[in-house]
């Protein structure tokens, strides 16, 4: 079923799959750590929080193969592992350091602009990873988050909106939207996020905009520590 307007073709259908894997997408958080959202308690609640470290990535590796298998199905891993050469690679690279460095960038500006207190919006993610093991941390983080999203928020987007031009801006402002809501932080997450799809729209490949988001989310931190010692810019 599509919808068809001066912006181009919409895939309702697709669309549906996108919501709905979505939805499922953030299912095993709430599943696994239920207290910390205050949500209902089943009887296994107990298990699968006392045995999280194993629970929770099982279960985010179950819904990224569900993920997997519906985009092969749509259609949308054509050419993912085609045509990778030296040049591209290194393409890649400096996509990643260029990525970096804006994040550096825009953290110095917000803090002293003083818009928002840190970048972070999600502190609550970040204290129930604390709970994991760092080697389960990297694999969600490094992983697991990337491929699911870039597949969910790029793969899917594009792949259901024949207008590019929609696509892009959809999938770069629903991205920022979802990890921050209507607040401020959302300014720091768009910057990012457009960058990302615009490395996502020059082949329709999720494999590398995933590994420029999987490089943000295991050494933004990092990265803004050491380009800081030779720049000083951080109010603090």
């Amino acid at each position: 079923m599509k919808l068809t307007s001066n912006s181009g073709k919409i895939n309702i259908l697709e669309i549906l799959f996108f919501l709905l894997l979505n939805i499922l997408y953030q299912y095993p958080l709430v599943l696994v750590f239920a207290y910390f959202f205050n949500k209902r308690i089943f009887f296994f609640t107990d298990f699968l929080y006392t045995n999280s470290s194993l629970t929770f990535p099982l279960l985010m590796t179950l819904v990224l193969i569900l993920i997997f298998i519906f985009a092969w199905k749509l259609g949308y891993l054509k050419n993912t592992l085609k045509d990778w050469d030296l040049k591209r690679i290194f393409w890649l690279m400096g996509i990643v350091f260029f990525t970096l460095t804006i994040n550096y960038l825009v953290t110095v500006l917000v803090l002293k602009t003083q818009i928002i207190s840190s970048v972070t919006s999600d502190t609550g993610m970040s204290d129930i990873l604390g709970q994991l093991p760092i080697l389960c941390q990297k694999y969600i983080l490094g992983i697991i988050v990337p491929l699911s999203e870039e597949l969910l928020f790029r793969s899917y987007i594009f792949g259901s909106i024949t207008n590019k031009k929609v696509a892009f801006i959809i999938s770069s402002v629903l991205f920022a939207l979802v990890h921050t809501g209507s607040s401020w932080y959302i300014l720091p997450y768009l910057i990012l996020s457009f960058i990302i799809t615009w490395v996502y729209s020059k082949r329709n490949n999720f494999i590398e905009s995933a590994i420029v988001l999987s490089s943000v989310n295991l050494l933004g931190g990092p990265a803004i520590k050491l380009l800081d010692t030779f720049f000083k810019l951080l109010p603090y």
